[in-house]
């Protein structure tokens, strides 16, 4: 652990349900992407929901959207409160059981899927993350506004309805 004084992060949880690649006809329209600053393999993308195993070496191929960095999506520039309100102890940070990680630090993007060129996960990792269709719906009305705001607005829906399938083996 650093000897310096880290403020505990606040750390992201999307609601999200893992499915098959082969289901991918009928995909979301926008998916929430992490870049890792510091965890796993910095300043690649990673969908959520998608996180690779320690110890494997058939590493996911990451989710690279179209047009590179700057253009791949929405930036969400700091996310101060839990989309749904929900920590998780630093056991279960990605990458807090290699290295020892002591800060989980990830930039967060809104990804429109039209942009994305491909999605091909490792074996073990055959699901990725989306929303649900009415946090869909939601974004897709506001999103143009505000990305912000589109978040805040999430966590106004009733997700009761709606229940995810968390792989927690792998996630």
């Amino acid at each position: 652990m650093s000897s310096r004084s880290l403020k505990k992060p606040r750390i992201i949880r999307s609601y999200r349900a893992i499915i098959p690649t082969i289901s991918l006809a009928g995909r979301p329209e926008f998916l929430l992407f992490q870049r890792a600053t510091n965890v796993h393999y910095p300043g690649f993308w990673e969908c959520l929901g998608a996180t690779p195993e320690d110890g494997n070496k058939v590493k996911a191929s990451w989710i690279l959207p179209k047009g590179g960095l700057s253009e791949g999506g929405i930036r969400i520039t700091r996310i101060f409160e839990e989309i749904y309100r929900h920590q998780r102890p630093i056991e279960e940070w990605p990458g807090s059981r290699c290295n020892d990680y002591d800060i989980y630090e990830s930039l967060y993007f809104l990804v429109d899927c039209a942009t994305i060129k491909r999605i091909d996960l490792c074996p073990q990792h055959r699901g990725f993350g989306w929303f649900p269709l009415p946090a869909i719906i939601c974004l897709k009305k506001i999103v143009r506004e505000s990305t912000w705001e589109a978040f805040k607005r999430l966590t106004s829906i009733d997700l009761s309805k709606y229940q995810p399938q968390i792989n927690h083996r792998h996630h």
